[in-house]
């Protein structure tokens, strides 16, 4: 869910660095305003704390187009 918010606030800012018939990368910039911590499941009960420290941060995205036409997300 944090992720889908990051992108839509995000996407007025959004740069296209690349594109060709089947493949689209943009970058974009995005704040981080007050530190925060998650945590990621290791396997056996184990959890891998990962702490974000508050700034400026910046981002690629890149698109793919299917055969059907639909561009899905391919890479963050």
């Amino acid at each position: 869910g944090n992720l889908i918010e990051e992108l839509q606030q995000n996407r007025d800012s959004w740069e296209l660095l690349e594109k060709d018939e089947n493949n689209a990368t943009f970058r974009y910039i995005f704040v981080v305003e007050t530190p925060f911590e998650q945590e990621f499941p290791l396997g056996d009960g184990k959890v891998q704390k990962l702490t974000h420290p508050a700034g400026n941060f910046d981002a690629e995205i890149i698109f793919e187009k299917y055969p059907s036409g639909v561009w899905k997300i391919d890479l963050l």
